[in-house]
């Protein structure tokens, strides 16, 4: 389970985040991080959450956000609000690192994601697009947490198939424990270059 002060960390982009609030520690109203993002990582997959609206409140740096089919950047002091299922990506195109706090409400399992995802990340189990190198792994992830993440590609109708299809025999074969499995280690790497 994620615990504010949490420090998780994705070896492919270089991103760092710090869990500054739980959605425990909020009665579940929002999860709060404090994200750091090398200069010059391209944009992670386009993506939704169906069922949170979600802030950037820039610090350092500036990010490009894509929001639907608009291109906005934000530097210090600036602030973007997603609303919720709202087609979105971002990026530091800059050349300093790029620092935020970035809000999600409600709270939902969204900590228990990126938790989840970055120690995936560090056990080799995602590929250089973001994607689990499994489709198996892909299906039971996707069941866990599609409360709170989707991504725009492959299509809605075919996550839906792989999740009622592929997701049971994922959980057969085993991949929901390697999901729970991956949640332990959690510290960074002391260097981490990014292979993306």
């Amino acid at each position: 389970m994620v615990t504010s002060g949490s420090e998780i960390f994705d070896p492919l982009t270089g991103q760092r985040t710090i869990i500054r609030k739980t959605g425990a520690d909020t009665g579940g109203a929002y999860v709060e991080m404090e994200s750091f993002h090398r200069a010059h990582v391209p944009a992670e997959p386009m993506h939704v959450h169906p069922f949170q609206e979600s802030s950037f409140q820039m610090l350092s740096g500036t990010l490009h956000v894509q929001i639907a089919d608009r291109v906005i950047i934000i530097g210090p002091g600036e602030r973007v609000e997603i609303p919720r299922n709202v087609p979105h990506t971002f990026w530091n195109d800059g050349d300093e690192e790029a620092r935020e706090i970035q809000v999600f409400r409600p709270a939902l399992n969204i900590d228990d994601f990126f938790a989840t995802y970055f120690a995936l990340t560090q056990a080799g189990r995602i590929n250089d697009a973001g994607m689990p190198k499994s489709i198996f792994l892909l299906a039971v992830l996707m069941q866990e947490y599609d409360r709170v993440m989707r991504v725009m590609e492959p299509a809605r109708w075919m996550q839906v198939l792989l999740m009622r299809v592929l997701g049971p025999i994922g959980r057969l074969l085993g991949y929901h424990k390697q999901i729970r499995d991956a949640t332990v280690a959690r510290q960074p790497p002391a260097i981490a270059p990014i292979t993306r």
